[in-house]
């Protein structure tokens, strides 16, 4: 009788130990809160809002509900978006005004096509940069620790052509007063090269770039030139403007540089090798 009883409590101690393991190992899925105390996206639908309005709006996963159009000028960078969320329970929330309870979830951005459509993130918000006229689409995901916890269908982008607007750079001139030193066309190929004599800096240089249908434009504002010298030790830059530079010649040698159209943390534009002589 006595050994029964033993049987039973210890039968009993090991059945209640099993339900606290169990329970303690549920699916991180089912567990609203995650090893780090931050709550998992419920999420069932996203829009994109700006200056409070709503922009576009899906409120399920199927490309067929959603509701509006994201567009763009051609050549030109939109407005911030922020990125809001529906959750399981019917209302709308922004992770921006949280972010502590969302730090380890990441919003991504997909693009449809990079030839028509650029674009970055910037914690719970994006930015979109028209680059050629036509249709696309954006995608956005939310990253958690390993895995997905919200995709969106696709949200669709027109990019439209205005009056005196610009397409994507598809090559470049680089310009010293009236004379065009360098030219770096469509195909990469390249036209010149900047000679310099050792100890001396070229004239203050211009760099333009144009598009596919030959028209010469200056980016506008939030983008910047970034020359990178492949040997710095013959040649340097250093920026007088935005888009206007000079070399210096610090050794004789040859070397090339490479100029690049920044936005954020891409690049829009970036040409092949230019050659730089040193005397």
């Amino acid at each position: 009788m006595k050994r029964s009883v033993l049987s039973v409590f210890i039968s009993a101690v090991f059945v209640l130990f099993s339900f606290v393991v169990l329970s303690g190992c549920s699916d991180d899925g089912n567990n609203p809160v995650n090893n780090n105390g931050s709550e998992h996206f419920h999420a069932v639908g996203v829009k994109l809002v700006q200056s409070e309005a709503d922009i576009i709006v899906s409120e399920t996963a199927d490309s067929a509900d959603v509701v509006g159009l994201i567009e763009l000028n051609e050549g030109e960078t939109s407005p911030v978006f922020e990125v809001w969320f529906l959750n399981d329970e019917g209302e709308w929330f922004y992770p921006g005004d949280n972010a502590e309870d969302h730090q380890d979830h990441t919003l991504e951005l997909v693009l449809g096509n990079g030839d028509l459509l650029g674009g970055s993130v910037d914690g719970w918000t994006i930015t979109l940069d028209g680059l050629e006229h036509g249709s696309s689409w954006i995608r956005l995901k939310v990253f958690h620790i390993d895995h997905y916890g919200f995709i969106s269908p696709h949200l669709r982008t027109r990019i439209e052509h205005t009056e005196g607007s610009h397409g994507a750079p598809v090559g470049m001139y680089l310009i010293a007063g009236t004379d065009t030193l360098v030219t770096a066309n469509a195909s990469n190929e390249v036209t010149g090269q900047l000679d310099l004599s050792q100890g001396e800096y070229t004239d203050p240089i211009d760099s333009w770039f144009f598009d596919e249908n030959d028209v010469c434009f200056q980016p506008g504002e939030d983008h910047w030139l970034e020359i990178t010298i492949n040997d710095d030790t013959i040649a340097s830059s250093d920026s007088l403007d935005v888009w206007q530079f000079r070399i210096l010649g610090d050794d004789s040698g040859t070397t090339t540089a490479r100029f690049r159209i920044m936005h954020g943390d891409h690049f829009h534009y970036s040409s092949p090798d230019i050659p730089i002589i040193v005397d």
